[in-house]
């Protein structure tokens, strides 16, 4: 376990392009868990001696007197410029008076982490955001349905989702007509990572929400990527250059909700170099939702073509894997199951069935009010 720790500490110092990282190895015959050399943002260059503690409890004043005295001689002897103890825990009151008096940084992981890249408040916004749709804020989610690209049924999006994020396939294109829940399933997807990613920062990853609605132009991915964390959500990263490298390691998961709303709005020149820039930011370790209306490729052969346009993608398909999913309609038994949840047991199954039938005539108001837009019109007409 304490070579996860080092190996964890070695990867963040590598996202900030540190000049040197060097793991286990030895200054003047001493074993040291990390070393680094790197630029800090004044342009002061630094060289750093790193020990690890991978300990259940927190670091006791004995190990940091010890690491203390190591560099103390390391920096007499011109090695080093700082000592830092990296713990996985923390450490005692006691072992961090001892470090500040001589000059050790005593930090946890995480707050290593916050140091560099504080995704925390962006995340919590994003759930927020996501809770204020109507469906998430009532709790009124209907699992959705789907059908894969050979027929097979899809009982769950949230346990298909799942599924597709444990396993080797990068991307997941999610088709649906009008009213089928698109946004909202990208809303619900994003909240529930997000609050998986606050619960477990190291391990889940972090969601990245895009409504391509807004971007009515021909835009570059990193450079929409940078205007979403650090314009929008004034997310502090060391350099421009994080964003990518942690999308290189299987940071992100990012959902780019209605691709056709953006395209219609461009013409296919523009919608065709546009996904071939969305193409370009997967890597074999992304996670990357897309979602579009079914009828916006008009025929499987348009579908295809828009797919194949790219070289980055035919070669994504080939060594990473790419889904089709199709999203279904609400059943009325979906209907139902929503009214149930929205109005409350107080009404009674008849006065249920008689809108779930009014509802069977005018299908698609009612399949897309559940999704929350025609919510207002349903809730007074109820």
């Amino acid at each position: 376990m304490q070579n996860a720790l080092e190996l964890e500490v070695v990867r963040l110092y590598e996202l900030l392009d540190a000049e040197l990282v060097e793991h286990d190895c030895l200054l003047d015959n001493r074993q040291i868990d990390v070393f680094v050399q790197m630029v800090l943002p004044d342009q002061t260059p630094i060289r750093i001696a790193i020990e690890c503690k991978d300990y259940s409890n927190n670091v006791p004043v004995e190990e940091v007197s010890k690491f203390a005295s190591l560099a103390a001689l390391l920096q007499s002897q011109g090695l080093i410029d700082k000592g830092i103890i990296v713990a996985s825990k923390g450490f005692t009151k006691a072992a961090r008076k001892h470090g500040a008096s001589h000059g050790i940084g005593c930090i946890t992981l995480e707050t290593l982490k916050r140091s560099f890249m504080n995704f925390f408040p962006y995340v919590q916004r994003l759930k927020e955001f996501c809770e204020k749709n109507y469906v998430s804020s009532h709790q009124c989610y209907i699992r959705q349905k789907a059908l894969t690209e050979t027929g097979g049924d899809v009982q769950s999006m949230e346990d298909y989702i799942d599924q597709w994020l444990e396993g080797e396939d990068v991307q997941l294109t999610v088709l649906g007509d009008y009213g089928t829940g698109k946004t909202t399933l990208s809303q619900h997807i994003a909240q529930r990572q997000a609050i998986r990613h606050m619960e477990k920062p190291t391990q889940e990853r972090i969601p990245i929400l895009i409504q391509l609605r807004d971007y009515m132009k021909e835009f570059r991915i990193e450079s929409l990527l940078r205007d979403v964390l650090v314009d929008q959500y004034q997310v502090r990263l060391p350099s421009y250059t994080m964003v990518g490298r942690l999308n290189e390691r299987g940071c992100f998961l990012l959902i780019l909700d209605g691709f056709d709303e953006m395209a219609c709005q461009v013409d296919e020149s523009i919608m065709l170099r546009n996904f071939n820039e969305i193409m370009s930011i997967i890597t074999p370790k992304s996670k990357v939702i897309l979602t579009c209306r079914t009828h916006y490729f008009k025929t499987s052969s348009q579908m295809h073509r828009v797919h194949e346009g790219s070289e980055l993608y035919e070669q994504m398909h080939r060594k990473w894997g790419s889904r089709f999913l199709f999203l279904q309609p609400f059943s009325q038994e979906d209907i139902s199951a929503y009214l149930k949840m929205r109005l409350g047991p107080c009404v009674g199954s008849a006065a249920i069935g008689q809108r779930v039938l009014w509802a069977s005539r005018v299908d698609r108001w009612l399949t897309y009010s559940i999704v929350g837009s025609c919510m207002a019109f349903v809730k007074s007409w109820i």
